[in-house]
């Protein structure tokens, strides 16, 4: 997340931290492809597993 997300956008405060964070770990989730999982995000690996 820190080279990803962090260092692009500067959070000013601890709210707007959050605020990074939370954006980018529904994307990580969501929306990124994973190698590991071929190149499909988490999200829609496991729906398609069940």
């Amino acid at each position: 997340m820190k080279y990803d997300k962090i260092n692009i956008e500067v959070p000013s405060d601890g709210l707007e931290l959050y605020r990074i964070s939370k954006e980018f770990i529904e994307y990580y989730n969501n929306e990124r492809p994973h190698e590991s999982l071929d190149y499909k995000s988490p999200t829609n690996y496991y729906k398609n597993a069940a």
